[in-house]
């Protein structure tokens, strides 16, 4: 969350593009998908989708999720560009952060 919260907190406007990479293992795919745990909107989503990022999100995961966000939390949306299953468990997802506009 650190990382999408510093890309959209670029203040140099809509003259770059804010792309995260998350590579992720097998472990912490099968947490990421667990709707309990709040991340299965984001970490779910197909090219194109998107899912806003803010404080009320945050707001609605476990307290230590909070407690890990020491950086300014700005609305941002994520949009999906790139996700894909790669050979030992790994999975790859791409997404552009966008700092919300409303």
């Amino acid at each position: 969350m650190n990382d999408v919260f510093r890309l959209g907190a670029f203040g140099i406007g809509d003259a770059i593009e804010r792309l995260l990479m998350y590579l992720t293992d097998e472990e912490m795919k099968s947490y990421l998908s667990k709707p309990r745990n709040g991340f299965d909107v984001l970490f779910g989503l197909g090219p194109g989708g998107s899912f806003r990022i803010d404080r009320k999100f945050l707001g609605a995961r476990a307290p230590s999720v909070m407690d890990k966000v020491p950086c300014p939390v700005v609305a941002c949306d994520a949009v999906a560009r790139f996700n894909m299953s790669l050979p030992c468990e790994h999975e790859l997802r791409v997404y552009e952060i966008r700092r919300a506009t409303a």
